[in-house]
C-alpha cells in the first residue's frame, strides 16, 4: 500500500458562528492523507514518469479551495465534511489507482482568545 500526504494545504475562509467572525476570512489549514494501491506494476509508472499514472495532488488541493471558498461556513464540521464529499468525487475519477481510504483533518487556526487551533478529523474507507 502507499501513502500520499498533503499537509498545510492554507484558505482563507468565513467560518464561524458569531458575527465577528463572518465578516472577515479566518486561516484554516487542511491536511489529507489518501492510502491507495496502484492497479498495475509500479515499474512501468518508474519508467514513463507521467503524473496521469499516478495521485495528482494539485487535483485534490484546488478542490479543498474551491469548497473552502464557494461560501462561509458556520461549522468546522460542515467544511470539513463538504471537503471529503469533493475529495471523493475527484478520486472517483482516478483510473490507475485503487483508494483504500482518506483521512482529512482541518484546522481552524487562532479561533478565539487564547486558542491557537481548533481541528476536525473526518475519513472515508473504500474498503
Amino acid at each position: 500500500m502507499k501513502t500520499l500526504v498533503i499537509r498545510d494545504i492554507m484558505s482563507d475562509v468565513i467560518i464561524g458562528v458569531y458575527d465577528f467572525e463572518k465578516i472577515k476570512t479566518s486561516k484554516v489549514r487542511f491536511c489529507v492523507t489518501i492510502k491507495f494501491d496502484f492497479k498495475k506494476d509500479m515499474s512501468s509508472f518508474i519508467d514513463e514518469d507521467n503524473v496521469e499514472n499516478t495521485v495528482d495532488y494539485d487535483l485534490f488541493i484546488k478542490s479543498i479551495q474551491n469548497v473552502s471558498s464557494k461560501r462561509p461556513y458556520q461549522l468546522i464540521e460542515t467544511l470539513a465534511e463538504s471537503c471529503l464529499r469533493a475529495l471523493e468525487t475527484r478520486l472517483s475519477l482516478i483510473e490507475n489507482v485503487s483508494i483504500q481510504s482518506v483521512d482529512l483533518e482541518v484546522t481552524k487556526l487562532y479561533p478565539g482568545e487564547n486558542v491557537k487551533e481548533v481541528s476536525y478529523f473526518t475519513a472515508l474507507n473504500f474498503l
